[in-house]
C-alpha cells in the first residue's frame, strides 16, 4: 500500500514539474513592454518607446538638451498660457525643429505623468503646435477636441487632421478652397498634399507657402499668433502667403531637406495616435 502511494506521489511531482517547466516566460507579454501612461489607457505605446524606435540616441539627447535649456518663468496669477505670453522662450525652443517634435512629445508625456506645472505642460504643447503651423488656440475651439490633457490635445488634433484632411480632398470644391481648409492644419497634411501633386493635380503645390513654409518659425507666429490683432485665422493665413519671398519659395527643396525628419515624425505620429 505504501509503495502503491509513493508511486502515484512520485508522478504527481513529475507532471508538476513538467507543467512548469513548459510554460513560455514570454507568453506574459506584459512583463517586458513598458506600461502606458496610466491617464489614458487606450494608448497603444508611449512615447519614449516610440522615440528609442525611430530617434537616434545622439538626436534624442541634443533635443532633449535644448529643452532642459529653456525654463520659461510663469506667472503665478496665469491661469492658462500661450506661445506668445513667452516670445523668447518659445523661439529659442522652435530650434529643435520637425526631427525635435518626437522627443518634445516624450518629455510632455513624462511631465504630464509627473503631474507636472500645467504652464509648462501648455509651453511645450504650444511649441508643437507651432512646429506643426497650426494655430492652437484654434484647436483648443474645436468642441470634439476638448481635453485637460495637453498631451491628448496633440494626439487629438492629428487624428482630426487626417480625418479631415480625407473629407477635404475628396469634396467637390475647388483646389484653392480646399487648401484654405486644409491649411489650418498645417504640415500634418503633408502626405496628403504630395499624394495630390503625385496624381498631377499641380495646384496643391501653393500648399506649401499657405501655411508658411517660406518662413521661419517666429516669423509665422509673429502673424498667427498676434496677440495685438483681432483679426481671423484666416486672414492671418492669407497674410502669411502674402509675405514677401512666398514667390520665390521652392516647395521641392524645403521637402528634400526635411525628408528624413517629416518620415520620422509621422512614422511616430501614426503609432503614437492608434487606439488599441
Amino acid at each position: 500500500m505504501k509503495r502503491i502511494l509513493t508511486l502515484i506521489l512520485s508522478v504527481l511531482l513529475i507532471l508538476s514539474l513538467i507543467g512548469c517547466g513548459g510554460e513560455d516566460p514570454s507568453a506574459d507579454k506584459t512583463a517586458s513592454k513598458p506600461s502606458k501612461p496610466a491617464y489614458w489607457s487606450e494608448l497603444q505605446n508611449s512615447a519614449d518607446e516610440l522615440c528609442n524606435k525611430y530617434v537616434s540616441a545622439d538626436t534624442k539627447v541634443r533635443i532633449s538638451g535644448i529643452i532642459n535649456d529653456i525654463n520659461p518663468i510663469m506667472e503665478p496669477a496665469w491661469s492658462d498660457f500661450y506661445y506668445e505670453y513667452r516670445r523668447t522662450e518659445s523661439d529659442s525652443l522652435t530650434a529643435i525643429g520637425i526631427e525635435g517634435l518626437p522627443v518634445l512629445l516624450s518629455v510632455l508625456e513624462r511631465e504630464n505623468a509627473a503631474k507636472g506645472d500645467p504652464l509648462y505642460l501648455s509651453f511645450l504643447n504650444g511649441v508643437f503646435f507651432a512646429l506643426c503651423r497650426t494655430d492652437i488656440k484654434e484647436a483648443e475651439a474645436i468642441e470634439e477636441l476638448a481635453s485637460d490633457e495637453a498631451r491628448e490635445l496633440s494626439v487629438e488634433f492629428y487624428r482630426y487632421a487626417k480625418k479631415r484632411a480625407a473629407g477635404i480632398i475628396s469634396s467637390d470644391k475647388s483646389t484653392a478652397e480646399k487648401i484654405i481648409e486644409l491649411r489650418h492644419f498645417g504640415i500634418l497634411c503633408i502626405p496628403e498634399v504630395r499624394t495630390e501633386i503625385d496624381k498631377g493635380n499641380k495646384e496643391y503645390e501653393a500648399y506649401f507657402t499657405a501655411i508658411g513654409l517660406h518662413l521661419s518659425i517666429p516669423e509665422f507666429m509673429n502673424i498667427i499668433a498676434d496677440p495685438e490683432s483681432a483679426e481671423t485665422t484666416d486672414t492671418r493665413y492669407d497674410k502669411i502667403k502674402a509675405v514677401e519671398g512666398s514667390a520665390e519659395f521652392n516647395y521641392t527643396v524645403w521637402l528634400n531637406k526635411n525628408e528624413k525628419a517629416l518620415d520620422t515624425f509621422f512614422k511616430f505620429m501614426n503609432e503614437y495616435s492608434a487606439i488599441e
